[in-house]
C-alpha cells in the first residue's frame, strides 16, 4: 500500500470469540459449571451468556467464549474486560465510588424512651449548655439505623461531644463523648438536591460495582452521588 492510503477491516458477520488465559484455580472453578457461562463486558449492564470451550496449551488453559452477536459494539476494540458471573445475585448495582463508611453511636436501650407526644417514637433526653451558658434538657428524635437486644445504633449528627444523655426515672447519665462507635455502609441519595445518607446492605462486591439489597431506603430510580468522597452529608448539591 502507498503511504497515506486508507486500510479497512472487513467484518462479514456477527460471529466472534472472546479468549483469555486462566489460572489453574479458575479452570477448576469453571469445570464445576454446566457448560454455559454468564458474563458482562467492559462493566456493561447487559448480561451475556455463551457455551464455553477450554483449550489446553503449553502455558496453561485458554477460555474461549464463542459469540453470535454484539460484534458491532466491540469491533473497534482489540481487548475487552469480562466479568464472569458464577453466582446469581439480586439487588441494585451501584459504583464502588458512591459507597462510604459512616460512624454511628451505640446507645444503651435504657436511655431511650417513648416521646412525650405519645407518638410511640423512640427519643433521647439530652442535657446541654445553651448560648447563655445555662443548662437545658432537650428531647431528640435520632435516626436509628440498627437495633439489637442491648442498644440502638443512631445517627451522631444531632449530638455534640459535650452533650450528656439522661436516663428517665433515674439519676444516671451518660456523656456522649464516651459512647461506643460502630460503622455502617451507605450512599448519598441526591433526589432532593442535598447529600442524604442512606444505609445499604452489601450483597456482593466487584472490582468497580457493588450489588446492594433492596430492603433499605435506596430504590431503583433514586439519584445518588457518584463519588461520595467529594461531598459531605447534608451538603447542598444543586
Amino acid at each position: 500500500m502507498e503511504s497515506g492510503s486508507p486500510l479497512y477491516k472487513l467484518v462479514p458477520g456477527e460471529a466472534w470469540n472472546i479468549c483469555c488465559f486462566l489460572t489453574p484455580e479458575q479452570v477448576n472453578t469453571l469445570q464445576e459449571e454446566d457448560g454455559k457461562l454468564y458474563f458482562t463486558i467492559n462493566n456493561s449492564d447487559t448480561e451475556m451468556s455463551a457455551n464455553y470451550n477450554l483449550i489446553r496449551t503449553e502455558n496453561g488453559y485458554i477460555l474461549v467464549l464463542p459469540m453470535e452477536k454484539y460484534m458491532i459494539d466491540y469491533v473497534n476494540e482489540r481487548f475487552v474486560s469480562i466479568e464472569i458471573i458464577l453466582d446469581r445475585y439480586e439487588g441494585l448495582k451501584v459504583p464502588n465510588s458512591a459507597i462510604l463508611d459512616k460512624q454511628i453511636y451505640k446507645v444503651p436501650k435504657e436511655y431511650m424512651t417513648a416521646g412525650g407526644n405519645e407518638s410511640g417514637e423512640t427519643k433521647l433526653y439530652v442535657q446541654r449548655t445553651d448560648a447563655n451558658g445555662e443548662m437545658t434538657v432537650e428531647q431528640i428524635d435520632p435516626d436509628i439505623y440498627i437495633t439489637d437486644d442491648e442498644a440502638f445504633y443512631v445517627d451522631p449528627l444531632p449530638f455534640s461531644d459535650s452533650d450528656i444523655l439522661i436516663k428517665t426515672d433515674s439519676s444516671d447519665t451518660l456523656p456522649v463523648s464516651t459512647l461506643e462507635h460502630t460503622t455502617i455502609r451507605g450512599v448519598y441519595i441526591a433526589n432532593k438536591g442535598v447529600a442524604d445518607f442512606s444505609q445499604i446492605t452489601v450483597v456482593r462486591t466487584g472490582d468497580e460495582f457493588t450489588i446492594v439489597g433492596t430492603r433499605n431506603r435506596l430504590r431503583e430510580f433514586d439519584n445518588i452521588v457518584m463519588d461520595a468522597s467529594q461531598v459531605v452529608e447534608n451538603q447542598v448539591l444543586y
